[in-house]
Formats: C-alpha cells, structure tokens, sequence
C-alpha cells in the first residue's frame, strides 16, 4: 500500500508539473506536513494510517523532483501566468473565402 501512495504521489507530480504548476510545490506540501505533529495529522486526516510517513513521501518526491522540473519547464503555460509562446502550436490559418 505504501509503494502504491509514493507512486501516486511521483505521478501526480509529473501531471503537476505538465500542466504548468511548479512541482516544488509537491515537495513543500509534505515538508510542512512533517512540520506538524503526528496528533495533530492524525485528527485531521485519519488516513494517514495507512499512508507513507511525510519524510519518506519528501524523499521520494525529491529524488523525482529533476524529472518534474524538466516537465515543468517545458510546460508551454505556467500557472503562474507566464507564458512561452514559442512553444506553442502555430495558429490556424482562417479559411479563405472562394472566388467567384
């Protein structure tokens, strides 16, 4: 169970970092979560019981963090608003109205 939640989590990086969202950002949602107590992670999201440790998932996502930066970086639109325009498609050519 443990093997398939830091897959999800390597996955759900690479959609991330695709789609234009820094995957950083993976990294620093589960280094704040190992910023909390196990009490507090606990009460909030019981199903923490059955999931990967937040260092070992940080871990994880670390070591793919190269992979998902490549991703991101060759992401046409960012989220952040940017935009690389040179990679996107080139834009249709309106029909030509036929002679008469």
């Amino acid at each position: 169970m443990e093997k398939d939640e830091l897959e999800a989590d390597r996955i759900g990086m690479m959609y991330m970092a695709r789609a234009g969202y820094n995957p950083e950002a993976a990294v620093r949602v589960w280094e704040r979560m190992a910023g909390a107590s196990d009490d507090q992670i606990e009460r909030a999201l019981s199903i923490f019981s059955t999931h990967p440790r937040d260092f070992k998932r940080t871990q994880v996502l670390r070591r793919h963090l190269p992979e998902a930066l490549a991703l991101y970086e060759a992401a046409p639109v960012k989220r952040d608003g940017s935009l690389r325009l040179a990679d996107l498609p080139p834009m249709a050519q309106p029909p030509r109205a036929a002679k008469k």
